[in-house]
């Protein structure tokens, strides 16, 4: 028997904002649960692994901030000249946060409060760091150790292209993995999968894996970010021309997320440890997203009922875009781990 439910291909989620702008999510089962407001140009966003707390960049009022959803009052944790990345280590909470300006990278001292420079030895009179990534313990691929840091370096002006790998617990490590003489033009950023590292390239994605490098080219005009996602091999990129975040799976990207009227920012998207919360740093309107994986809830109407239940039958066994179409654990394939989410979340909302 077939369980009455109106019937759509593609679920997307229009949520409005300020001044006419609206967040359009283009993914099943996530929820906008927060807009926290008067963040002055946030650029850098990330979500700490040991609190939950919103850590952001900003050079607007240059710095290192703390804040979080009960309480989005800015905290000023350190002052930096015109900072870029972030990078969080999982282990014990450290910042490190890369300066260009400086030709340098701090870390952030968590549970101490004070901050040092850690990366001081890059290229003479051309240190332009930038992104950065810990590849997985689990990590296969070319260029860094599992555990290992890499950092890429923009070479503004003129100057360099570089990566380099480094150590989390040992200052000035850094190992030129990547030079001038590779393929990287303006280096913004960096990402791991298990068996592959991606680097944001301007307009394009180098991929690097042990059979070599190939370039990639999407959707985006400019590929600014690139972050892995949690648990899964995809990786989102982020374009600050249009505000747009693609998800790319299997070298294909597909439209995520919408801020519509280009937010700016550096590196402004960020996830949770398990994957299932994510904020986004929108510069230009002075303002961080919240959003939140609702369980079971397929279509984006904030309840696990029929219309789910349904969605998920009606494409079973099926490879879809990951995210849409009844894959709520974003696999790319419809199958029981999905009616088993469906499931055990029916009747509730969020």
């Amino acid at each position: 028997m077939r369980c009455t439910c109106m019937w759509s291909v593609v679920a997307v989620c229009t949520l409005p904002t300020l001044a006419g702008a609206q967040v359009e999510i283009f993914e099943t089962g996530w929820v906008e649960t927060a807009v926290l407001e008067n963040i002055e140009a946030p650029e850098t966003v990330r979500i700490h692994p040991l609190d939950g707390s919103i850590v952001y960049l900003t050079r607007s009022v240059d710095g290192l901030y703390r804040l979080t959803i009960d309480d989005p009052t800015p905290q000023l944790l350190s002052v930096y000249d015109r900072p870029f990345g972030i990078l969080v280590d999982p282990s014990d909470g450290d910042i490190f946060v890369s300066e260009p300006v400086g030709g340098m990278v701090h870390r952030y001292d968590w549970t101490g409060g004070t901050s040092a420079g850690w990366l001081t030895q890059l290229l003479d009179g051309d240190d332009d760091p930038h992104g950065m990534a810990i590849a997985p313990a689990d990590y296969t691929g070319p260029l860094v150790a599992p555990g290992e840091a890499m950092l890429v370096d923009v070479g503004n002006g003129g100057g360099e292209d570089a990566a380099w790998s480094w150590l989390l617990d040992t200052p000035d490590s850094e190992v030129r993995v990547v030079d001038d003489a590779g393929p990287l033009e303006s280096a913004f950023d960096v990402a791991f999968s298990s068996d592959r590292c991606w680097v944001a390239d301007d307009a394009v994605l180098h991929e690097f894996t042990n059979g070599g490098v190939q370039t990639l080219s999407l959707q985006a005009s400019v590929i600014l970010s690139v972050i892995s996602l949690p648990n899964s091999d995809d990786i989102m990129i982020y374009d600050p021309s249009d505000g747009r975040v693609y998800r790319v799976s299997n070298g294909v990207d597909t439209l995520f997320l919408d801020l519509q009227g280009a937010p700016g920012g550096n590196s402004p998207l960020g996830f949770s440890q398990d994957g299932r919360m994510f904020a986004v740093a929108d510069e230009q309107r002075d303002r961080i997203h919240i959003f939140e994986r609702c369980p079971g809830d397929t279509n984006a109407d904030g309840m696990v009922n029929f219309e789910d239940l349904n969605e998920v039958l009606d494409n079973w066994n099926l490879s879809v875009p990951p995210g849409s179409n009844g894959d709520v654990d974003g696999s790319g394939t419809v199958d029981f781990d999905d009616l088993n989410s469906v499931l055990d979340e029916w009747g509730s909302s969020c």
